[in-house]
């Protein structure tokens, strides 16, 4: 695997929450996603521990599917946001020599706003995959609550709209409780 220097096993946690597998399949084109040199993200959501948002899409449909998703507004929020807030080279570097692949000291903080993930109610993991390994680069990372909150606020009408309409399409579970100012959307990263 040249793609990356530190990988690992995929995770329990990032398992398919219905079979406590890996997932096998992406959701938009069926590529089976187990093989080396199959890359893709995984994303999960939790709410008091339970898994309201799973689901692991091959990276041509990523690119195809979510990032389209983002209108160009939502697209200069997020990257003025992540530019002002996270140095994902730094945090790579610094990672990297001081983890290497050692998932949970990658996902133990929040990416946005530092928050300890274990004080968390709600929270979200975002790791990138080939075959049955997690690539550890800019990725995986966790986001909190507060950092879902933040991160949601950046987004405009229509792409939560389209956002909410995708994750009806991939995910058929129960979707992330709405806060109480009734705004919750799960934020895909």
């Amino acid at each position: 695997m040249e793609i990356c220097e530190y990988y690992s096993d995929i995770p329990k946690i990032l398992y398919n929450s219905k079979t406590n597998e890996p997932h096998k399949h992406c959701p938009m084109c069926n590529r089976f996603l187990l093989e080396e040199g199959v890359q893709y993200i995984i994303e999960k959501a939790f709410s008091q521990n339970e898994t309201v948002m799973d689901f692991a899409i091959c990276l041509d449909c990523y690119q195809k599917e979510i990032l389209d998703i983002y209108s160009l507004e939502s697209q200069k929020s997020f990257e003025k946001y992540f530019a002002e807030r996270v140095d994902f080279n730094r945090r790579r570097s610094v990672f990297t020599e001081k983890y290497q692949d050692d998932f949970d000291k990658w996902t133990e903080y929040c990416l946005c706003t530092a928050k300890p993930i274990r004080e968390c109610k709600e929270y979200q993991l975002a790791a990138q995959c080939d075959g049955i390994h997690v690539l550890y680069h800019h990725m995986p990372f966790a986001i909190s609550d507060e950092g879902a909150t933040e991160l949601e606020g950046l987004l405009s009408e229509k792409t939560k709209e389209d956002l909410q309409d995708f994750m009806d399409q991939i995910n058929p579970q129960p979707h992330l409780e709405k806060s109480p100012d009734n705004s919750h959307t799960p934020v895909l990263v």
